[in-house]
């Protein structure tokens, strides 16, 4: 299998592209909160942008890539096409669905009050299947705003939007070791995910991955199920 390996440099530059937007928000309305670390269980997760708001508030992951992106909201894997290359891409909704539940859990809230929004560098090609009715959005770096401004019904009092964006600011992690320990540890994982994938491994618990027939076609399903639940899509 493929993989993406995106630069740090232009993950970094997207994400600044991103906030310097977000600050055009009114402050009024919306508490923007960048570059969390907050805990998740036992262990931590990492989120670019956080916008607190009376609509709701919105996780926003930015992934600065070019080429054409295709896929569809209910894959694992997305594809980059890039100067005649492709690359495999974990899908950034299901990665932004962790980060949703660690908001969710902290500040005790329904997932009905959050919203996901992914935005891609402007260039890029975005084909991506969603249902009509999704409230997860594929965007532009361009049109982050305009994706938390779409939200239109109060979902949260004021003074609620103040409480819950301290709850995220007091439990942020500023740590410089605990944040280069994270990183270690994604690097680490994304590593054993490719060694069990390309063994034919199920990378949650290390069982073998078998191809199955389910209702929407074919897939590989861990052998250890229903203990473990893992599935990849059978790309054919």
């Amino acid at each position: 299998m493929k993989w993406l390996a995106a630069s740090g440099k232009k993950g970094i530059q997207g994400e600044k592209q991103v906030a310097r937007r977000l600050r055009r928000l009114d402050s009024r309305q919306y508490i923007v909160l960048s570059d969390l670390l907050l805990p998740c269980g036992s262990r931590l997760t990492q989120i670019d942008h956080v916008v607190v708001s009376v609509y709701g508030i919105f996780v926003i992951e930015t992934k600065n890539y070019h080429g054409t992106i295709s896929g569809s909201i209910w894959k694992e894997f997305w594809v980059q096409e890039c100067h005649g290359r492709q690359y495999d891409l974990r899908n950034p909704f299901r990665q932004n669905y962790a980060h949703v539940q660690a908001l969710a859990s902290l500040l005790g809230l329904e997932r009905d009050c959050f919203f996901s929004v992914v935005a891609f560098a402007d260039d890029a090609i975005l084909q991506v299947v969603q249902p009509e009715d999704s409230t997860e959005q594929l965007v532009p770096i361009s049109k982050v705003c305009r994706a938390v401004r779409r939200r239109k019904q109060p979902l949260l009092l004021w003074d609620d939007v103040r409480y819950y964006a301290g709850v995220i600011l007091c439990a942020n992690i500023e740590d410089p070791q605990a944040r280069e320990q994270h990183l270690s540890q994604i690097d680490d994982e994304i590593a054993y995910r490719r060694f069990a994938l390309r063994r034919g491994l199920c990378p949650r618990c290390g069982g073998k991955l078998v191809l199955r027939q389910g209702r929407y076609g074919s897939f590989y399903g861990c052998t250890n199920y229903p203990e473990c639940r893992y599935t990849l899509e059978n790309e054919v």
